[in-house]
């Protein structure tokens, strides 16, 4: 029994796919690369407040001048 599809088969299914992988590619084209987050934080729920990003934000600007001293 032959399980697995020869290599004509796969090309024949990638070439149908393949309008539609543009398409998607140009409604979705993804995050930029020319500016990504380096770290995420985690914590739950419970303790997420209002002001809970500016004072990441503070704490994140204190550490790098820190670095900088």
């Amino acid at each position: 029994m032959k399980t697995t599809l020869d290599s004509s088969a796969l090309a024949e299914i990638a070439a149908r796919l393949e309008p539609d992988h543009l398409e998607h590619a140009r409604l979705y084209p993804g995050d930029s690369r020319l500016r990504q987050p380096v770290h995420t934080l985690y914590g739950g729920a419970q303790l997420f407040r209002a002001d809970s990003a500016a004072k990441m934000g503070r704490m994140a600007l204190t550490a790098i001048d820190e670095l900088r001293a």
